[in-house]
């Protein structure tokens, strides 16, 4: 039997967790900043231990937060050079911070609970919808599934044709090759502007098949998730929204 001092103190660690919990549950946009904040804080940490970094690298836990800002927010800044600083740990735990910046942590976290069973209430339904800027909650677990169905469609597309670049022309192992197609791919269409050479993308200026594959994802993934939804489900450049239409327009005039 707990004594009456323990009842008390799980009481009031109850109730800290319960204001926790409505503080930012009850805000869809502090929770929304509220896990990419967390999200940033783990994957710097991460990136910032030892088994992240190759040997003789010594990247500072500043360097390592500011790349896990930039991969987690898409942006494509580094202070370091990621082919020479992370190993194959590194490279992989920034590209998922690159996948949970391009989908959303939210998105993921509906899909685990979707494979998991889990009812997905009404409040992840209107998280949703803050984060795509829906009109109301409706659809919205549709809509999730759309955007990983549309992700994994066309990163694996845009893998294979790198990977058969790398592999025919630079003869790459066929695994790496695979390897680094899956990374620049994800890179590209979530728009990160990350790569595993030193020099970026200048050493394939003269390869035609890969940068019109890079940029293919950069202006698919360019368009959003909503829009591209949109356009998948009218099929039909007059029925679409108005702000589908004005993305790929914009899209159009300014490529």
């Amino acid at each position: 039997m707990f004594s009456h001092k323990r009842r008390s103190r799980l009481a009031r660690f109850g109730r800290f967790g319960e204001l926790m919990y409505h503080q930012l549950f009850d805000k869809p946009a502090r929770f929304i900043a509220t896990g990419f904040t967390l999200t940033i804080l783990l994957g710097g940490f991460l990136l910032w231990l030892p088994i992240s970094q190759n040997e003789g690298q010594a990247v500072s836990f500043i360097d390592s937060l500011f790349v896990a800002t930039s991969a987690a927010t898409v942006t494509g800044l580094s202070t370091i050079n990621i082919a020479e600083s992370y190993d194959l740990l590194g490279q992989i735990i920034l590209m998922l911070l690159i996948q949970i910046g391009g989908l959303g942590f939210m998105t993921i976290a509906l899909v685990l609970l979707s494979v998991t069973g889990r009812k997905i209430g009404i409040r992840q339904r209107i998280i949703i919808q803050e984060m795509f800027n829906l009109d109301s909650p409706g659809g919205t677990i549709r809509l999730v599934r759309n955007i990983i169905l549309t992700t994994v469609v066309v990163e694996m597309i845009g893998m294979l044709l790198i990977a058969l670049d790398l592999f025919i022309q630079y003869k790459y192992t066929f695994g790496r090759a695979l390897y680094y197609g899956l990374f620049h791919a994800v890179s590209a269409f979530n728009n990160a502007g990350f790569a595993l050479w030193g020099d970026s993308l200048i050493g394939f200026q003269q390869d035609t098949t890969f940068i019109l594959t890079i940029a293919a994802l950069l202006m698919i993934g360019g368009l959003g998730f909503t829009v591209i939804a949109d356009i998948a489900g009218k099929r039909n450049f007059k029925k679409i929204s108005l702000h589908s239409k004005l993305m790929v327009l914009s899209l159009l005039v300014i490529n």
